[in-house]
């Protein structure tokens, strides 16, 4: 899958990814999550970068905006969250109530 493409990283996934590397979180952690996203932006044309920046829908791969996404976030302390993509969580939100991580 392309990382220029709309798709959510499920909680399940980042949750497998952590048990994985055998990595714990503790309250105050900054959580990174690398998707690829820059590397391939960066093997772009300079043509191809504007393109994909003027687009209308700036879809690209995100961590879902789930409620238990965004409890899971919470609970874990974290003090900071980022990623490598235009965005940490999907948006326009596909829930109806529309909450997103940088709202809570």
């Amino acid at each position: 899958m392309s990382p220029f493409t709309s798709q959510a990283i499920p909680l399940s996934q980042l949750q497998a990814v952590a048990k994985e590397q055998d990595v714990s979180f503790r309250p105050g952690d900054v959580l990174l999550i690398r998707t690829g996203w820059l590397a391939l932006y960066k093997q772009l044309s300079v043509k191809e970068q504007d393109r994909l920046g003027g687009r209308d829908d700036r879809a690209s791969c995100r961590v879902e905006a789930s409620k238990e996404s965004i409890k899971w976030h919470w609970d874990q302390g974290f003090a900071a969250v980022a990623s490598d993509t235009v965005a940490y969580v999907t948006w326009p939100s596909t829930k109806p109530w529309g909450v997103n991580m940088h709202e809570v």
